[in-house]
């Protein structure tokens, strides 16, 4: 996927990686980013910070709340409006685990089923260019288990199967939409912090845990979205090479990037 000139929309982009993903995509070229997120205030400072760094008018914010299938819809639509086209959406939004297992399926799991399936209804109808690509924020949670975060684990298991089901479509590859998945293990952002001072099963297992540099990440976005061949893909993102989380083994220094395809 080409970044220079295309209009992108990120659920979950006032903080943490759906932030630094919209910074990302503008420092390459990106005509315009929506941002999208429950939280006004980041919201609102996210969307002046860039439009200072950028250039005016290069990003907007919209208040969504990714449960309401009405305001996802009406945030894709008022993007649309401007641009009249989507190139890339990264269904970003997402919380740590905690006692409200549906919620947790609600936020993670449906919003980003309900966003990528607005996305790709867009897209199939998209011309010059045709298609366009999506990004989904799953885990390392996704992909293993991991019994500190049974509920976060669920849905997160739940977006890799969707994401890779959906890529494998044939109306989805005629129509030359793409799907990937990024999966990171613990990012320095708030979510890692606000674990750290949760349940003492994960407060533990975040003490023995290397966080990643949000920089890592970012390699890892950047690679899902200009690597064409990366359709069904998840990307791994972990501390060392080898490394499973569950059994505390001592992480290498470098991270890994590791890619595993359909």
């Amino acid at each position: 996927m080409k970044i220079e000139g295309a209009v992108a929309l990120i659920t979950g982009g006032a903080m943490g990686i759906g932030r630094a993903m919209a910074e990302t995509l503008l420092q390459n070229g990106a005509k315009f980013v929506s941002v999208l997120d429950l939280n006004e205030s980041a919201g609102s400072a996210t969307e002046e910070d860039l439009n200072k760094s950028f250039g005016a008018d290069k990003v907007k914010f919209f208040k969504c709340d990714v449960t309401s299938k009405d305001q996802l819809h009406d945030a894709f639509q008022k993007t649309l409006e401007v641009h009249n086209r989507l190139d890339i959406v990264c269904n970003n939004a997402g919380i740590e685990e905690q006692p409200d297992t549906e919620k947790i399926i609600r936020v993670n799991l449906l919003g980003t089923i309900n966003g990528t399936n607005l996305a790709r209804d867009i897209m199939m109808k998209q011309t010059d260019p045709a298609g366009g690509l999506i990004i989904n924020t799953a885990s390392m949670g996704g992909l293993l288990p991991t019994f500190y975060a049974p509920s976060y684990s669920a849905s997160k298991y739940g977006i890799v199967g969707y994401t890779r089901s959906l890529a494998a479509h044939p109306l989805i590859r005629k129509a030359n939409i793409r799907l990937t998945l990024l999966c990171p293990s613990f990012v320095d952002t708030s979510m890692v912090t606000r674990a750290k001072d949760g349940d003492p099963i994960l407060q533990a297992v975040m003490m023995r845990a290397n966080v990643l540099p949000m920089s890592t990440v970012i390699e890892a976005f950047l690679k899902a979205v200009t690597d064409d061949s990366l359709n069904g893909a998840a990307i791994r993102v972990t501390p060392g090479r080898g490394v499973d989380l569950n059994t505390f083994e001592s992480p290498e220094e470098v991270a890994e990037l590791e890619i595993v395809k359909l």
